[in-house]
């Protein structure tokens, strides 16, 4: 993610090439979640920060590590690629709930 879009989301910059795992970031406020920018989750203060990145914000208080983003939706497998495949998987789920 580059500076300015770290900003936008209302986040905090830690410099180019910074590895998660190095860098400790912050606490939660209460409309704090992730936010999933294509297969990459940052915490956002907000779904409207999170937004206006092109993000998909998971929910308040909803923690990077719980959250599994997808760069493209439509691949339901999670292949890489959107194919007939994708279907069979939405076809296979198709019916009645246990």
């Amino acid at each position: 993610m580059s500076e300015t879009d770290c900003l936008d989301g209302d986040g905090v910059w830690s410099g180019e090439d910074t590895l998660c795992a190095t860098v400790t970031c912050f606490t939660p406020d209460a409309d704090d979640g992730g936010c999933c920018i294509d297969d990459i989750c940052i915490m956002a203060a907000s779904m409207v920060s999170c937004e206006e990145v092109g993000g998909t914000f998971e929910g308040e208080l909803v923690e990077c590590e719980d959250v599994v983003c997808v760069g493209c939706p439509a691949d339901i497998n999670g292949d890489g690629s959107v194919e007939v495949n994708d279907i069979i998987e939405v076809i296979r789920s198709w019916g009645v709930c246990p």
